[in-house]
């Protein structure tokens, strides 16, 4: 805990806002990371107060970048900062930071003395009543706690998380193994999509949506990833006007409604094909399956990698009300033989391929569920659900089919940065491999961290907008030029 308050130090704390600011790209520029910057050195006393003192350094700090001439480019942005000021200091994410740290140092400043006693009292009384703790409750990595979960409740060395309920003296650890692993789907779009997106989740009725689409439609210059939507709302509103979306059979769906909203997802995609319908999958295939009733079973949808050949996603798709039980096994099944054609033929390494999430998806109906599986150690496997969807029925929900769409679109950017890092690794490797001879059959530990120092480097493009991007997601929110803003029209008619 710092000896120093943020109220009695302002002109320190604005030369350190200065140094963030100048030793760090205008493109960089986050509210959240410098307010860490500073609460790491200074101590507040009052939330409300402090976070209003924050901002009026801030204020000030910006507004000598924005009449430095000397740098355009950082006078640009911190003008454009300063607009949005108010609308980023009433966020939600500054005060829980500040909230955050001020908890923080009541408790460094030994507030917490009796609880600590407390809790040293109650270790002395389990230790004197011979009372053991789990071995999950000593000091574990996550992964050490991971093999311990498998190889404690796992079957045959997988651990279904979909399946399996923990007792509950291991929920605590949960939600730090969902962090570590990534289990969630993470939200990404650009500024563009997410525009639409949300001009699509405020639209109440079919004229709402024809008037959307009007603007997406007399664009000029559209990306891929634009059409998709256009493609995707308007299939959508004919099926809620035709009143067709209800109860169909897997073969109607299939036809209209998966794909256009799912197989055109990866339409325009490089490095992506799409095999449909009754296809063999990669996996399959080259592992040579055992199981004579996996090896003859055939997948509804399949993304192909056009470069490596293998295997990034799958689907089985089913009508309402018909169990999907057996697609389920199925679908575990190819999660794993992901990995370890990965593992094998382009990899090399288990390490490598524990990287990586198997991904595979079930439909049923109007409802998509979406799987994955990660190796934790040869032979041990993780399987849970990242996340899951559903399509409306009619058009009065225009907010629900906007967030199934955006899951759609993280989809297929969670599938793009799989390819990114094996590509990446097979790289690397082929210079580790001698030019006139064959392929090493395996790799060094050294060559492998190496690996995967380089993998973990990988991220999503510039241009796509995560949770952390909030700022720009304000920025943009108060942007005039954002012709898809739900307000404009009613500002308009004013």
């Amino acid at each position: 805990m710092s000896s120093q308050l943020l109220l009695e130090n302002e002109l320190a704390v604005m030369q350190l806002m200065k140094d963030y600011l100048s030793n760090n790209n205008e493109s960089t520029w986050n509210t959240a990371t410098l307010v860490k910057v500073v609460l790491d050195q200074y101590s507040i006393t009052a939330v409300v107060d402090d976070i209003s003192l924050f901002f009026k350094l801030y204020n000030n700090v910006l507004q000598q970048f924005a009449e430095d001439s000397t740098n355009t480019s950082k006078q640009i942005v911190a003008q454009r900062r300063i607009m949005y000021l108010e609308r980023i200091q009433e966020t939600p994410v500054i005060k829980d930071l500040f909230q955050a740290q001020f908890l923080k140092d009541i408790r460094q400043s030994g507030a917490t003395v009796a609880a600590t006693q407390l809790v040293q009292q109650g270790a002395s009384i389990l230790e004197n009543n011979n009372i053991s703790t789990t071995k999950v409750d000593r000091a574990m990595t996550v992964e050490e706690t991971v093999v311990l979960l498998i190889d404690k409740y796992g079957e045959n060395g997988v651990l279904d998380l979909t399946k399996t309920k923990l007792p509950n003296r291991y929920q605590k650890v949960l939600p730090a193994i969902k962090k570590h692993y990534r289990m969630g789907l993470t939200a990404t779009a650009t500024l563009e999509e997410r525009r639409v997106l949300k001009a699509f989740a405020a639209c109440k009725s079919s004229s709402d949506i024809e008037e959307l689409l009007g603007k997406l439609y007399t664009g000029s210059s559209v990306n891929n990833n634009l059409r998709y939507l256009r493609t995707a709302i308007s299939s959508l509103n004919d099926l809620w006007l035709s009143k067709e979306l209800l109860d169909k059979n897997e073969g109607w769906m299939r036809q209209n409604l998966y794909s256009t909203i799912f197989d055109r997802l990866f339409l325009f995609h490089p490095h992506f094909i799409t095999k449909r319908s009754e296809c063999y999958s990669a996996v399959v295939e080259e592992l040579r399956v055992d199981d004579e009733s996996v090896a003859r079973q055939r997948v509804d949808f399949i993304l192909r990698s056009s470069n490596d050949g293998s295997d990034y996603c799958s689907a089985e798709e089913k009508a309402e009300g018909k169990s999907d039980a057996k697609d389920y096994r199925k679908g575990k099944v190819l999660q794993r033989g992901m990995i370890d054609l990965w593992a094998k033929r382009l990899l090399r390494s288990h390490k490598l391929a524990g990287m990586l999430e198997a991904i595979t998806c079930q439909w049923n109906n109007r409802r998509l569920h979406i799987y994955a599986t990660r190796l934790i150690t040869p032979n041990r496997y993780l399987v849970y659900q990242k996340t899951n969807l559903t399509i409306p029925s009619d058009q009065y929900h225009c907010a629900t089919a906007s967030h199934s769409i955006l899951i759609l679109l993280s989809l297929m950017h969670e599938a793009t940065i799989n390819y990114i890092r094996i590509q990446e690794s097979v790289e690397v490797e082929n210079q580790f491999d001698d030019e006139d001879g064959p392929p090493k059959p395996a790799l060094t530990e050294k060559e492998v961290e190496d690996i995967v120092v380089i993998c973990q480097g990988c991220s999503y493009p510039e241009e796509l907008m995560v949770m952390d991007n909030w700022e720009a997601f304000v920025i943009d929110d108060c942007d005039p030029n954002n012709q898809f803003l739900p307000n404009k029209k009613r500002k308009s008619s004013a």
